[in-house]
């Protein structure tokens, strides 16, 4: 999510569905997800990280080139 107080920010293009299934899935096993953008490149990957009390995974995800 943009800090809209600031004038820096990014857009990325990845597919909201395949983030909503990745969280989907990622849910039945953690009880923590984060989703990770790069404020100011649209060119580096999108993290989900998961997390409960005894494990972590990450997932790597490219943006979609726009040209």
């Amino acid at each position: 999510v943009p800090q809209y107080h600031s004038a820096e920010f990014t857009e990325i293009a990845v597919s909201p569905k395949l983030i909503k299934d990745i969280a989907t899935i990622l849910a039945k096993d953690y009880d923590k997800i984060t989703l990770h953008v790069h404020k100011t490149d649209s060119t580096r990957p999108v993290v989900i990280t998961a997390s409960d009390n005894e494990f972590a995974s990450e997932v790597v995800l490219m943006p979609m080139r726009l040209d």
